[in-house]
């Protein structure tokens, strides 16, 4: 009897990826992939709203870099600079006691 082709078979290898998905899902690391997508989302959308309004000629460059200025212009290397430092700053703090102290005192 193989035990692919089996419904009990089935059943447990159903299971098993189900806990396994569970337990990523469930897993720093899968937090840590989320929030990464969505910040790649986040800056993407500014870089293209930016895009946007330098198109229209409506508003000054002074406007537009007001606009969520912790997104670096594509390839502004002082930026990159910065968030290398701030990573190093930033690097021994655990993100689960800075999840829980922001909560306790929002910005």
């Amino acid at each position: 009897m193989r035990l692919r082709s089996s419904a009990e078979g089935k059943t447990l290898l159903t299971s098993t990826g189900e806990k396994a998905i569970e337990g990523y899902r469930a897993s720093s690391a899968f937090r840590d992939e989320v929030l990464q997508q969505a910040l790649t989302i986040h800056d993407q959308v500014v870089i293209d709203c930016r895009r946007q309004l330098r198109e229209t000629k409506l508003v000054s460059e002074d406007v537009v870099r007001m606009i969520e200025p912790s997104v670096p212009e594509p390839g502004d290397e002082n930026h990159e600079e910065l968030l290398g430092t701030l990573d190093e700053i930033l690097g021994d703090i655990d993100d689960d006691e800075m999840i829980e102290a922001l909560r306790q005192n929002p910005i």
